[in-house]
């Protein structure tokens, strides 16, 4: 297994070695800001309930564009919450 070290936003690093790749991977080749949150990862990252973004995406409160994954799953893009905190901030 090679060794893969992602950097996301500032100065957090993570170690992925061993766990799905085999040899050295590049990851520039992928967008790390689309990565895809299930509906209890982005609840915590939005600082609300996973019922809460259950109910805004029932009732189409807020437009988080969530992906569908069969009848039950929902996915959320990090970028597109990044910008509805970034929308939705006070000074």
């Amino acid at each position: 297994m090679g060794t893969l070290k992602v950097q996301v936003k500032g100065n957090l690093t993570t170690d992925f070695s061993g766990y799905f790749f085999s040899g050295e991977m590049n990851m520039t080749d992928y967008d790390l800001e689309d990565r895809l949150l299930d509906r209890k990862a982005a609840a915590k990252f939005l600082s609300v309930s996973p019922e809460t973004l259950a109910v805004w995406d029932c009732t189409k409160r807020y437009d988080l564009k969530p992906i569908r994954l069969g009848s039950r799953a929902v996915r959320y893009r990090l970028s597109t919450l990044e910008k509805f905190v970034e929308a939705h901030m006070t000074p």
